[in-house]
């Protein structure tokens, strides 16, 4: 009996156990290095992946990398990093049991023409194969530029201006009054809107620890839900590096004295300064960054000043069979001045007596966990866990007038590739969002989202997108409403040289809790609650021409057009607030409009003359109307430009911005006003010594006067000074 029983033991152990030792045997691995073509420097940080299937790897210190349980078989090898050309090797082939040698070499580029990014399919692809308009800003380029806080990057991005802090894609939002907007931020992939009022903080993540800012234009709903109404940007911060790296920057300002001597509202210097520091590294599988931000100013309006305050730290481990596992927490603490316009047009610095201490401020956190299982070479699973918190006050009330909006986020992403040619993305989001004042009371509300998309290479150059999302939106005790968001997509390839893209898509926002219910009462306004607002929708068309003229120079065209229903905007119930000085509005959230938005938009970026002359020039036209009335929408231009020439000699760089928008014609209020295009230029004079940058530059050099709203003056002439050193 007893023999009996152990042979049994036996063959059950040796039924689970040759399998495995099989399946072992089965597999090899890829192991090489990555070195610069020019210089033969090794290359720390660099992305290798194997073409059809999710698993890769990335080079150490000595650029030295190695992929594990790769199934025997013939690879191609691709090795792709932000300033250099990405690098192929076709025909790797795999055996058992042994290791395959390669050796790739990166060629350095000023300008990713071709970046890889993650928004448009939340998966890694070229720019060029993706059937959406996407642009794309790399952490290179945004040093150049040494911005104080991120919408000043963005502003270089085509067809991407800005109404106060309110970013258009387009002319999506025109301005919401800070109650909303139809863009959708994302941080690493993870929504950091505001729960309540919709809105998000630019100064959650300080632009040193930006690697790629990528921007998805027209809607996005079908991958990204509630808010990609107009489009979705993606900041992208900075992985750990392999080696030790410590970053700092300095910035000191000085505002310029208005032109005219009646426009002086003080004589104390207007001055700003910003200091940030970073810290990165990798030990074993275990890499972390950290950064600390200040940024003080006195502004260049009365009650204009701010002090502001941002932490954030990120932590990776990586697994040997090329999972991840990630935690990130950031924190901003900002607070000031509310400069909420003039009341004299002979003094458009300065506010009435009575606004003369308003003064608010917000503290926002942010964290988010993230686990990349790779399951095998073919399939792999993202696991999300985040968190928002922001908390708004001012001077005027107390501390409970105001409690912590909250945002709880969880998701799981599958990525699949069953077949050669096809991936699969899917996936399932939770997102809880809760909001309490005495504005509006407490209110709380979720969204469940059900998405897929499927990719298929129909030929090497033509490839079909299809998606579909569900979303069930829902406020506990109130409205519940259900979406659907489909999306098709082709990118077609007829030349090496030459991209040509279509896509159709639908998009959707939901109502914040302060659109819904805001309800307060002042001297001058009246704010009525509108609980039962059904959410925006719109549909995107686009279509996309990309032709590379040379390899150093592309020039791409795009048309499109959104069709938005039951956009909400204010309903300001007194027609002739415009001849009043002092006015009481009766003001309540609506879903008022059919709208169209259609365009042209153009973008040339190229660098001739051995990379000493570069040059990008964007230009979007926008056809934008009511359509029962046939009027104009309010605050979106009718031509956004954008110019950027520089000059590269030496240790020398010399760069001139010119920003362009045309006069607004519709407005909410002061109609009668004057209001004049925006002209705006900027230099800057760049010197490169061993490890640090000087910068000088000179914001609105030409001192021009303009409004982005009624009474409310743009930045004018100031002056900055910045060093950046990498240690």
């Amino acid at each position: 009996m007893n023999t009996k029983r152990n042979s049994l033991i036996l063959l059950f152990i040796l039924s689970i156990s040759l399998p495995q030792s099989v399946l072992a045997i089965q597999k090899g691995k890829i192991a090489g290095a990555v070195t610069e073509l020019a210089s033969g420097r090794k290359l720390a940080g660099v992305n290798i992946q194997i073409e059809g299937t999710v698993l890769g790897a990335s080079s150490d210190n000595e650029g030295n990398f190695i992929i594990r349980n790769v199934p025997i078989g013939s690879y191609i090898l691709k090795a792709t990093m932000i300033g250099h050309r990405p690098a192929r090797i076709a025909d790797v082939r795999v055996e058992a049991g042994k290791t395959s040698q390669v050796e790739l070499k990166l060629e350095e580029t000023t300008i990713d023409f071709d970046p890889v990014i993650v928004t448009a399919n939340k998966t890694r692809k070229e720019l060029d194969l993706t059937p959406n308009s996407v642009s794309v800003i790399s952490a290179p380029a945004i040093k150049e530029r040494s911005p104080l806080r991120v919408e000043k990057v963005l502003e270089a991005i085509p067809g991407v201006n800005f109404v106060r802090e309110q970013v258009n894609i387009r002319g999506s939002t025109g301005f919401t009054i800070g109650a909303a907007n139809r863009t959708l931020l994302l941080v690493d992939g993870v929504p950091v809107m505001t729960s309540d009022t919709g809105q998000f903080n630019w100064d959650l993540l300080p632009v040193l620890d930006i690697d790629q800012i990528e921007v998805v234009k027209g809607a996005g709903s079908a991958l990204w839900g509630t808010s990609a109404l107009g489009g979705v940007i993606n900041i992208i911060s900075k992985e750990p590096t392999e080696r030790g790296k410590t970053q700092v920057r300095l910035t000191a300002g000085e505002y310029g004295q208005p032109r005219y001597e009646d426009w002086n509202w003080t004589n104390m210097p207007l001055q700003f300064g910003r200091i940030d520091v970073s810290h990165s590294r990798r030990v074993g599988p275990v890499g972390f960054r950290f950064s600390l931000g200040r940024h003080v100013s006195t502004g260049y309006t009365e009650v204009g000043d701010f002090k502001r305050f941002n932490a954030t730290g990120k932590l990776n481990y990586y697994y040997k069979n090329g999972s991840t596992w990630t935690l990130y927490a950031a924190y901003n603490y900002s607070g000031g001045g509310i400069y909420v316009g003039w009341d004299d047009p002979q003094k458009p610095f300065q506010v009435k007596p009575a606004n003369r201490k308003s003064r608010g401020e917000i503290k926002m956190g942010n964290f988010y966990t993230k686990y990349n299982w790779i399951i095998s070479p073919k399939a792999a699973l993202k696991f999300r866990l985040s968190y928002l918190m922001s908390l708004m006050g001012n001077q005027f009330v107390q501390s409970t007038d105001f409690n912590p909006a909250r945002g709880l986020g969880a998701e799981i992403q599958g990525e699949w590739l069953p077949f050669s040619g096809t991936e699969i993305t899917y996936g399932s989001e939770l997102k809880w969002d809760t909001g309490s004042t005495k504005y509006f009371g407490d209110h709380k509300g979720y969204t469940i989202g059900l998405y897929g998309q499927a990719e298929n290479r129909i030929r090497n150059n033509l490839r079909l997108t299809t998606g579909l999302r569900y979303d069930r939106y829902q406020l506990i005790d109130g409205l519940s409403q259900s979406l659907l968001s489909p999306r098709l997509g082709i990118n077609y390839k007829p030349f090496e040289s030459t991209v040509l893209r279509a896509s159709a898509g639908s998009g959707f926002r939901a109502a914040t809790i302060a659109e819904r219910y805001l309800n307060f009462e002042s001297s001058s306004v009246v704010v009525e609650a509108n609980p039962d607002l059904k959410a925006e929708t719109c549909w995107s068309y686009d279509l996309g021409w990309r032709q590379y003229v040379t390899s150093n120079w592309y020039v791409e065209l795009g048309a499109f057009r959104n069709d938005f229903d039951n956009l909400i905007e204010i309903d300001l119930r007194q027609s002739e607030i415009q001849f009043a000085k002092d006015i009481r509005v009766a003001v309540r959230f609506q879903n008022l409009l059919e709208a169209r938005i259609q365009g042209l938009e153009f973008t040339s970026s190229g660098h001739w003359w051995n990379d000493r002359l570069r040059l990008m020039a964007t230009a979007t036209l926008l056809d934008h109307k009511d359509i029962a009335t046939g009027k104009p929408l309010t605050y979106r231009p009718d031509l956004i430009a954008f110019l950027n020439p520089s000059l590269h000699v030496g240790s020398w760089e010399l760069h001139a911005d010119y920003r362009y928008a045309s006069r607004i014609e519709a407005v909410k209020l002061f109609q009668y006003d004057d209001r004049v295009p925006q002209k705006v230029w900027n230099f800057r004079l760049i010197y490169h010594l061993a490890n640090i940058d000087f910068q000088m530059a000179i914001n609105n050099a030409f001192d021009y006067y303009y409004t982005e709203i009624e009474r409310s003056m743009g930045e004018i002439r100031n002056y900055t000074l910045s060093i950046i050193g990498e240690f």
